[in-house]
């Protein structure tokens, strides 16, 4: 770990660090982190036929995860802001190639619960650890367009993932269930990945020497975590994520809504590829608009960009339930679902990319990045994690009156296919829709807190600037003198 006085000339002298190398850093985290998940969703199918499952009981696999990745998230933010972040990033794939593996080579639901919960313990440090490098080498002016880079490889990811995922989910590959191969098959990538990792260490150390300073907080953990969320901007923030966050989850089910409308395994995944091709798209164009907006108006202007993307993500929603669910839910409509999966990506997340992220490093000093960041993913988490997939599903099996099956869709009657199919597509519409209105109400309540927020952590940024320099003077007059 880096001393404050190291850390000062770090800071005042950027030569030789390489903002190329850092994206490249976060988007092969980012890569990783989403591939694993979505593979895991767009194998549910068959984890369902095969060990004779619910939607329910899936949900409970992806609750787990979910909250394991939520109460441990903190932590990893914790560690970013004191250690080598590098090791942290390779410690974090090393232990995701290992469960990766071990979900592959899950006989049994048990143990399928418990690998997937540690999975999420893993998963849970890649985007605290990334993002505080980002946070710590990037002009507040730019961050959108970083934080930018980081979605589009999440959603490479996504498509990649899906595609992979559940196109082999039903297939045979090498004497092995599908579904085995590619989780095992991603298991060896990422441990290559993680390998190359500390191999090139002294490379990366040297290259992006500026994201890995790291300025300790004198204080404990509990004060560190008061002096976070008594900034009532990560209040909102928390609370509008936590909506934003259901919202995206609930997406868990769609390949499995696609595979009940008739669409052939590799057809459903290319359906949420186009939607993950949007959101590549849209995360793109957001990160160079909400800059535009933030340089022009400082104040408003992310907060309005992220409000009319949430605006125009429930008009997309709104859209298909007027033309009918049930109408467009059809083999025919290829073409217009993929239209429609592209809009609603293009659109769902403006507001985290162009607002979100950029504001969360915003309202806390400097030396709290990583915490304050740590702590808004892992709480979104955590409640995505409750109000997303497993609400979904039991909505769709409570409410709408989905009805558990270990057959394969191709054998099932036409009556019963037709009502999962209505039970989760209504399901998924409704806990959707109303998270995502939830959310852009709250969004808009940023106006009210945003502004002195980001002022008081400009001041204390300024104080611990000034404490450090004073320390690196004390420290040299100490050494000169002796």
């Amino acid at each position: 770990m880096e001393t404050a006085s190291s850390n000062s000339r770090v800071m005042a002298t950027p030569a030789g660090f390489d903002n190329q190398a850092l994206a490249l850093v976060i988007v092969i985290c980012a890569f990783i982190q989403a591939a694993d998940l979505s593979m895991f969703t767009a194998s549910m199918k068959a984890l369902e036929e095969y060990f004779a499952l619910t939607p329910m009981s899936l949900g409970l696999v992806l609750l787990l995860q979910g909250l394991a990745s939520a109460v441990t998230a903190p932590f990893w933010g914790m560690l970013a802001d004191r250690h080598c972040r590098i090791k942290l990033l390779c410690m974090n794939m090393f232990g995701i190639s290992v469960l990766t593996f071990l979900t592959g080579m899950s006989y049994s639901f048990p143990l399928l619960c418990v690998t997937r919960m540690f999975t999420g313990v893993f998963s849970a440090g890649l985007g605290p650890i990334a993002q505080t490098m980002l946070a710590s080498a990037v002009q507040s002016e730019e961050r959108s367009k970083y934080f930018s880079y980081m979605l589009v490889a999440t959603q490479v990811g996504i498509m990649g993932g899906a595609v992979y995922g559940a196109s082999l989910s039903h297939v045979e590959t090498f004497e092995h269930q599908g579904w085995r191969f590619t989780f095992i098959s991603m298991a060896f990538v990422t441990m290559l990945v993680a390998v190359s990792g500390y191999l090139m260490y002294d490379i990366l150390s040297k290259t992006l020497r500026r994201a890995l300073v790291v300025s300790p907080s004198t204080a404990d953990a509990a004060a560190n975590a008061i002096a976070i969320f008594s900034k009532p901007s990560f209040s909102v923030l928390l609370c509008q994520g936590a909506f934003a966050s259901a919202a995206g989850a609930a997406g868990s089910f769609l390949i499995e809504i696609f595979q009940y409308a008739g669409f052939a395994d590799f057809e459903a995944s290319t359906l949420v590829g186009w939607m993950s091709f949007g959101t590549i798209v849209g995360a793109l164009v957001s990160g160079y608009w909400a800059d535009i907006c933030a340089k022009k108006d400082p104040t408003n202007g992310r907060i309005v960009y992220g409000s009319a993307g949430n605006c125009a993500s429930v008009a997309c929603l709104l859209v298909i339930a007027l033309c009918g669910v049930d109408t467009i839910l059809n083999v025919r409509h290829y073409y217009q679902l993929a239209a429609i999966c592209f809009f609603l990506g293009a659109f769902q997340y403006a507001a985290y990319i162009g607002a979100v992220k950029p504001i969360l490093a915003e309202i806390a000093p400097k030396r709290l990045a990583g915490q304050t960041l740590a702590y808004a993913a892992g709480i979104d988490g955590a409640i995505a994690s409750i109000a997303g997939a497993p609400l979904v599903a039991a909505v769709s099996q409570k409410i709408f009156k989905y009805q558990p099956t270990n057959q394969q869709i191709a054998n099932m009657s036409q009556a019963l296919r037709k009502s999962n199919l209505q039970a989760l597509a209504k399901s998924y519409f409704l806990v959707t829709t109303v998270s995502l209105i939830a959310a852009t109400f709250l969004f808009a309540m940023l106006r009210l807190t945003y502004e002195s927020d980001k002022n008081a952590s400009a001041k204390e940024n300024a104080e611990d600037e000034q404490k450090s320099l004073l320390k690196q003077d004390k420290e040299e007059k100490s050494s000169s003198s002796a």
